[in-house]
């Protein structure tokens, strides 16, 4: 598995190499941003780029025709599940380290212009690597269940269905009013707090471990059962077997 996160690390290095001009220009904008102080614009900024980086390590190589070749090396299907979902928290954790070192850094050299991160901008911060991780762990069984490309449409029309039922239900407003009474709630009360992340933690788990079995069937021979394919053939043969009425 190591090998597998080397592998994703020498191709996410590239991509990174060849967005670091904008980051350098982000994680200026970053540093500028804590000149007044303000916890919410340090928090959002923040956020915003663990969120780029998390994207790009997850989203990396999904799309490239490497598969038969990996599987083809002495290494289980576990194994493979496990690097991508490791590569894409660590991938997130970096997110988060490098504007906070960036920041530190800048305090340290300019403490009079450069204000240090907040507490609170960082328990906004916690909160936001919570969701990501949320995130990470429910579109990955997406990917192993449909494959890169429908899994993508699949999580992404799912992420539509239950936007449109939350507003159907609460309207925008009582949307935007739970959602900043659970951010309120998370960052005032340690137990609910913890008892969220344990949550979050467990689905993570079943997540993995679904992904797991989803992906050892889905490169099996015949294919996975819940697979389109398999599915429409299935229909098909129900058909062609029905008696015929003259």
């Amino acid at each position: 598995m190591l090998a597998l996160m080397r592998t994703a690390w020498i191709i996410n290095r590239r991509l990174l190499l060849q967005f670091s001009p904008w980051l350098l220009v982000y994680l200026g904008v970053v540093v500028f941003g804590q000149c007044d102080g303000d916890s919410l614009k340090m928090s959002l900024s923040l956020t915003f780029f663990a969120t780029l980086i998390t994207v790009i390590v997850t989203l990396q190589g999904l799309l490239l025709p490497v598969e038969d070749f990996i599987l083809s090396l002495p290494i289980s299907r576990a194994q493979v599940v496990g690097a991508k979902y490791l590569s894409s928290l660590l991938g997130m954790a970096a997110g988060f380290a490098l504007p906070l070192l960036t920041g530190l850094l800048a305090h340290l050299l300019a403490p009079s212009h450069v204000h240090a991160f907040s507490a609170e901008a960082l328990s906004i911060g916690g909160l936001a690597a919570l969701g990501l991780a949320f995130g990470v762990f429910l579109f990955l069984p997406f990917i192993y269940q449909f494959g890169p490309t429908r899994g993508f449409t699949c999580f992404s029309l799912t992420l539509v269905a239950a936007f449109a039922a939350c507003l159907a239900w609460k309207g925008r407003w009582g949307c935007t009013k739970a959602l900043l009474d659970f951010g309120s709630h998370m960052l005032e009360s340690r137990p609910f707090a913890f008892t969220v992340i344990a949550g979050v933690s467990v689905f993570g788990v079943l997540s993995l471990l679904f992904s797991i079995w989803t992906y050892r069937h889905m490169v099996a021979i015949g294919g996975h059962p819940l697979s389109f394919s398999n599915i429409r053939s299935a229909l098909a043969r129900s058909v062609s077997l029905r008696p015929q009425k003259f």
